[in-house]
């Protein structure tokens, strides 16, 4: 080998390495991408799901209702709430600080027009608080922390829409 060709030989190492390591990265950070893709997709799925069920309830006759504790819920979720127009006590029953502040400062800038808020603290930044309205009838504003619970409400059809209820048991 010449004097030229073996200097070059830890540039060419030196390259591979920045390659290699460049694919790495790219690598990962596109893992997380299609991981938070995923949790956006079973919060649709969710969301599509509860709103069937809403209508099914909402087409059948007055008085019928359904429980929806086997309806699974995507368990990067904590917490769900239910609020008509939440007062500052029923604030105090929220068991996240982190939902109870964002629900607070954010009610007023979305003007009620949603009702249904979800909380989660293992997923990307951008689905941490979800929010969504769906077309129910509240009547006592409550969350249930969905680590420990099911989803332990019933949906009954009154005359005025469909109404959720937590189940007590």
């Amino acid at each position: 080998m010449k004097k030229g060709q073996m200097l070059s030989q830890p540039f060419i190492f030196i390259f591979y390495l920045i390659v290699i390591a460049t694919i790495l990265v790219l690598g990962v950070k596109f893992f997380n991408y299609l991981n938070c893709y995923k949790d956006q997709v079973s919060y649709n799925d969710f969301n599509n799901r509860f709103e069937d069920k809403i209508n099914t309830v909402g087409n059948d006759a007055i008085g019928s209702n359904i429980g929806l504790g086997e309806m699974l819920v995507p368990s990067t979720f904590s917490e769900i709430c239910f609020f008509e127009s939440p007062t500052d006590e029923e604030f105090d029953d929220i068991y996240n600080g982190k939902l109870k502040i964002w629900i607070q400062q954010k009610f007023e800038i979305i003007n009620q027009q949603h009702n249904v808020f979800l909380y989660s603290d293992d997923v990307c930044s951008s689905m941490e608080l979800m929010s969504t309205k769906m077309d129910l009838l509240i009547d006592e504003n409550f969350c249930l922390d969905l680590r420990s619970d099911d989803l332990d409400v019933v949906l009954a059809s009154t005359s005025e829409g469909v109404k959720i209820t937590r189940y007590l048991n």
